[in-house]
């Protein structure tokens, strides 16, 4: 692995301050590369190669996402030798699938990512709404209490919104539920669209599909 193919690194924001998705992607690659590597791994943790922390601190997988999107990765860290072999990985990022010692990479869905920037660092980016910060079972009564309670009605907003971007429009469909909706709202709005018309057409949409799709059949569903 030479610095060419992993220039990535260290061009993470374009022009309008937003990732690239190569960046993306390429954290992912990383993940995928240091969690493969068991013996350099603490438990379910791996080292962040973060500005921050430098490689000096093993933190759980979605806070080293945070912190390589907020902060980058330390510098000149081409190879990966604190999270694995030496010599690096074979894996190469070109505008396909990637692979890691044979294995397929992880993809980032792109509209997760956006929501959990706009959510911000303290919300949590598990499976589920509980928080991932590290509590450890000798927690007290009161913290565990605390994981049980349902999300306020924000926190519960984008977890519906993490659902919608998980949710594939109907089985085997290759695009989910907060994609249909992101794009056919941004043709209405390049088209200046009325809302009946619009309506119209979510509606009719909705009937062409399989009869288990999940499409939302009006702009007052999808905007809700």
């Amino acid at each position: 692995m030479n610095n060419v193919e992993r220039s990535w690194m260290y061009e993470s924001l374009d022009d309008r301050g937003a990732l690239y998705s190569r960046f993306i992607i390429g954290v992912d690659e990383f993940i995928q590369f240091a969690c493969s590597q068991q013996n350099r791994m603490c438990g379910d943790k791996v080292r962040c190669p973060c500005a921050k922390y430098q490689n000096y601190k093993f933190v759980n997988v979605e806070t080293v996402k945070y912190l390589l999107y907020q902060s980058g990765f330390v510098e000149n860290y081409f190879v990966w030798k604190h999270q694995g072999k030496r010599d690096g990985i074979s894996g190469t990022f070109y505008g396909n699938d990637l692979h890691v010692g044979g294995q397929p990479v992880f993809r980032e869905n792109p509209y997760r990512q956006i929501i959990l920037d706009a959510a911000g660092p303290n919300f949590p980016q598990g499976s589920s709404w509980q928080s991932y910060n590290n509590i450890e079972p000798e927690s007290s009564l009161h913290s565990q209490h605390s994981m049980e309670e349902d999300p306020n009605p924000v926190s519960q907003k984008f977890f519906d919104l993490l659902d919608a971007a998980d949710a594939e429009l109907y089985p085997g469909s290759s695009l989910t539920q907060l994609t249909v909706v992101s794009r056919m709202l941004n043709i209405k709005l390049e088209n200046n669209i009325p809302q009946r018309g619009y309506n119209q057409m979510t509606q009719l949409l909705k009937k062409a599909l399989p009869k288990d799709n999940i499409v939302l059949d009006s702009y007052y569903r999808q905007r809700s």
